[in-house]
């Protein structure tokens, strides 16, 4: 017999190569599997996001429903304004050019203490 190390022989050797190689492109497909599912997984998670933003944007802001007779009995018209002017302000500077969403309030009611 023809021997390529001390102690082993050709067939040996050509068993444990076999393996090595089956193992070796084993581990790889599962690695590949893995990374697929990681792909999908994230994908489905950015077309979420992607599907909220889109209702946001297309949501109609529900301020204009409540009309001014209704959320200002008793209060002047300048004391309305301020109010309104002072919470736009304040979040128009956490809004972009870019994104036009809603704002998240809708004044109700302003009531004199």
């Amino acid at each position: 017999m023809l021997a390529l190390v001390q102690g082993y022989n050709a067939g040996s050797v050509a068993l444990y190569c076999v393996i090595g190689f089956v193992l070796v492109m084993v581990v790889l497909a599962v690695l590949v599997v893995i990374l697929m599912l990681f792909g999908k997984g994230f994908g489905a998670i950015e077309k979420a996001a992607t599907a909220r933003k889109e209702a946001r944007k297309n949501k109609k802001p529900k301020a204009a429903e409540a009309t001014t007779e209704e959320a200002t009995e008793g209060v002047s018209e300048e004391e309305v304004a301020a109010v309104t002017a002072a919470l736009m302000a304040f979040y128009q500077t956490a809004q972009t050019d870019e994104e036009t969403e809603p704002l998240p309030f809708i004044i109700r009611s302003i009531k004199k203490n």
